[in-house]
């Protein structure tokens, strides 16, 4: 079953350029996904109820084009049957005309919230899921990027830790965002990009940016927390 919501991108979801950032962008994706979700009943009161909880492995971004600051956009979303200990789940990004400007398809683990160890998703997720993909790939699996350089350090805090009491998917984007602007690369001029969220972060800890060759990764010390790796090519 699909969910849709409609968005106006805000002047702090923007980058300097007035394009929708990839962080503010994955923020889209995770209020309409939790809602979508809850509807049917495997959201994170039942998750909870069971010790589990919900967490995001993969991601696969591409552009039609990207939405500026003050446009409204609908995003849609449906659950789609699950690939081994993967729940998938898709997006549609469309324009007030319904012209598709963004698709997307995620992966999630379904975890023992104690033990982290996975937990098959067909033991919860057993309604409205869809073949229709917005996507026919996959989000990449990423290897550790090849020869980097470190660009940046930053102190996970408040406004990085949500409610999980990890540091949330949409400043991973955003730190690895951060980190290819500064060696010259604009989102805007994506074709897509692949991330990988590998590790996790807690308020208070120190994580590094390492940027390559059209790749970043996030470190705390020597472990890798996420991988980006962009599509090349314009949308």
């Amino acid at each position: 079953m699909k969910y849709s919501e409609q968005f106006v991108v805000r002047s702090y979801e923007a980058c300097g350029r007035g394009f929708l950032r990839p962080d503010a962008l994955a923020g889209y994706f995770q209020e309409t996904a939790w809602k979508s979700a809850e509807a049917l009943g495997f959201g994170y009161r039942a998750v909870v109820e069971h010790g589990w909880a919900w967490v995001l492995s993969r991601l696969l971004v591409r552009y039609e084009r990207v939405p500026r600051w003050g446009e409204e956009v609908v995003v849609t979303t449906w659950p789609r049957p699950s690939e081994g200990i993967f729940a998938c789940r898709d997006y549609l990004v469309e324009d007030a005309e319904g012209g598709v400007c963004i698709r997307a398809t995620s992966r999630w683990l379904l975890l023992e919230a104690a033990s982290r160890r996975p937990v098959r998703p067909e033991r919860l997720v057993r309604t409205g899921l869809l073949e229709e993909s917005a996507i026919e790939d996959a989000p990449l699996k990423l290897g550790p990027q090849g020869e980097v350089e470190r660009v940046s350090e930053v102190i996970a805090g408040y406004l990085d830790v949500d409610p999980n009491g990890h540091v949330n998917n949409t400043r991973y984007i955003g730190w690895c965002t951060a980190g290819l602007v500064l060696r010259g690369g604009r989102p805007e001029t994506w074709r897509g990009y692949h991330v990988n969220f590998v590790g996790e972060a807690h308020e208070g800890d120190v994580c590094t940016i390492w940027v390559g060759n059209g790749g970043v990764e996030v470190r705390k010390g020597d472990v890798a927390l996420a991988r980006m790796r962009v599509e090349p090519g314009s949308p």
